[in-house]
C-alpha cells in the first residue's frame, strides 16, 4: 500500500467536533485530525483507494442531529 494525499482536517462553522476534557466544541479553522489516502502498488485500478481520518487525542465527533 502507498500512502497518498495526507492532510490536516480542520473544524468548520458546524459544531461536530468537541474537546474531550471539557465537551467544549472546537473553533472554526482549528485542527481536528488527519486524513490519508491508502492505494495498493498494482498497476491496475483494483481495489480502489481507501480513505482513512484519524481524529487527534483530545477532540471526539458528535454530528448536530445526533439526539443524546
Amino acid at each position: 500500500m502507498k500512502i497518498q494525499n495526507v492532510e490536516l482536517v480542520r473544524a468548520s462553522d458546524h459544531e461536530e467536533f468537541f474537546y474531550i476534557d471539557s465537551n467544549d466544541p472546537v473553533y472554526e479553522g482549528d485542527p481536528v485530525g488527519i486524513e490519508w489516502q491508502e492505494k495498493d502498488d498494482s498497476p491496475f485500478d483494483f481495489p480502489p483507494e481507501e480513505v482513512f481520518f484519524t481524529l487527534f487525542n483530545n477532540i471526539y465527533w458528535k454530528p448536530e442531529d445526533e439526539e443524546e
